[in-house]
């Protein structure tokens, strides 16, 4: 049996909750063919600036794209989230990929407990 989930014209290909390692960073990574995309999830803390994100991506080689999302002020028990999933990066084929994601902290902790879903929208003319 096979399953699909669709949001609006989004097809979602993973979604999942983790919990960080001693804040350590994180990854998510997915493949399609012989393209990868790696997420990196950096928390970069500073109790006194809002929360914010910031994006570096980094092509290692045609097959392979780094996108790294350091996480400024990530600390809320309540959670901090994306407000929308943005654009973060385009196959070859033209699919485009969507990441949402949510934060919490784990009580004093320094473990985050992330909840995310990553989407594709298909490249019709590809």
């Amino acid at each position: 049996m096979e399953v699909s989930i669709n949001s609006g014209n989004k097809k979602i290909i993973s979604s999942g909750t983790f919990i960080t390692f001693d804040n350590k960073p994180s990854e998510i990574s997915i493949q399609k063919g012989q393209e990868k995309i790696k997420f990196e999830f950096v928390f970069i803390g500073n109790e006194t600036a809002n929360p914010k994100y910031q994006v570096v991506t980094k092509k290692e080689s045609q097959e392979e794209l780094i996108i790294t999302l350091n996480l400024h002020n990530f600390n809320s028990p309540l959670g901090i989230g994306f407000k929308e999933a943005p654009n973060l990066a385009i196959f070859n084929n033209g699919d485009k990929v969507y990441l949402y994601l949510w934060c919490r902290s784990l009580g004093e902790s320094v473990s985050k407990e992330i909840s995310y879903t990553i989407y594709i929208e298909e490249n019709k003319n590809g």
